[in-house]
């Protein structure tokens, strides 16, 4: 199975996450901050890359309930302390790189908080195909994260 006929299979990068993305970009409003080369489309998703990075003390943002809604469900959760800080990464496997995701968007950052799911594990099971392998029989459970769009600066 190609990436391009997967048909209802569910791709997942490092965690499940919650991106922004706008008709024009990333995070863009009306108006996309992130150009042509920063849309995540069928045809690069597989070359967009996170390495993440535990944060020390997380803050919780205290913004109450917040209901999200995916391809699984909709539920109500309960945003915990931030936990990951998730840069953009470029990736080589022995000789073969798989493109520039670093060097194309070096402003796209994730930061993941904890969640309390309201819910009861899923227990789906789901096809997922990533740039390893694909991996048939994949029992999705409870959602653990929320990863929003971020922007970042050295301090």
């Amino acid at each position: 199975m190609s990436a391009r006929n997967i048909g209802v299979v569910t791709m997942v990068i490092a965690v499940a996450l919650l991106m922004t993305v706008s008709n024009g970009g990333i995070f863009g409003g009306g108006e996309a901050l992130a150009g042509p080369p920063c849309q995540i489309t069928t045809t690069n998703l597989l070359n967009v890359n996170f390495k993440c990075y535990t944060i020390a003390k997380g803050t919780n943002p205290g913004i109450g309930p917040v209901t999200l809604e995916d391809q699984f469900d909709s539920e109500t959760v309960t945003v915990r302390e931030s936990q990951l800080i998730c840069t953009p990464a470029n990736k080589t496997v022995g000789e073969t790189a798989d493109g520039a995701f670093f060097d194309q968007c070096p402003f796209f950052h994730l930061k993941c908080y904890n969640i309390v799911p309201a819910k009861p594990a899923l227990e789906t099971l789901v096809t997922v195909i990533d740039q390893f392998e694909t991996e048939h029989g994949v029992k999705v459970q409870a959602a653990q994260y929320l990863c929003e769009g971020a922007f970042k600066n050295p301090e």
